[in-house]
């Protein structure tokens, strides 16, 4: 691998041609995101769906936990994340929900270091 190498990013627990020299721990990333309510024009239907997360939006927030998530890994020293995943759940405060459309997205892997078979 070069010296400053790219951060290579998988869902697999190994990447083919690598073996990993060590394990750097848990690496997360977070972002807070806040669905729109559906407005007051919308179909009864579309109300009793509840928040709407599409589109950019929801896209944004992923890529910023994402992005967080790397940032994590880079200061461990890794120059991979294995395990990579996603999830997202209420976000709560104290005993209580904050509302019903707030949400806490978390990207989270395992940061490694790894080399070139061979």
């Amino acid at each position: 691998m070069s010296s400053n190498p790219e951060l290579i990013i998988t869902t697999a627990g190994l990447i083919q041609g690598y073996r990993i020299k060590e394990h750097l721990g848990v690496v997360r990333g977070t972002a807070e995101a806040s669905a729109r309510e559906p407005s007051s024009e919308s179909s009864q239907t579309e109300s009793r769906r509840g928040p709407d997360f599409s589109g950019r939006d929801r896209r944004d927030h992923w890529e910023k936990a994402y992005d967080k998530m790397k940032l994590h890994a880079t200061t461990k020293g890794a120059n991979a994340v294995i395990g990579v995943s996603y999830g997202s759940f209420p976000k709560i405060w104290g005993n209580e929900y904050v509302t019903a459309t707030d949400v806490e997205i978390i990207c989270y892997g395992t940061a490694v270091l790894i080399e070139q078979e061979g």
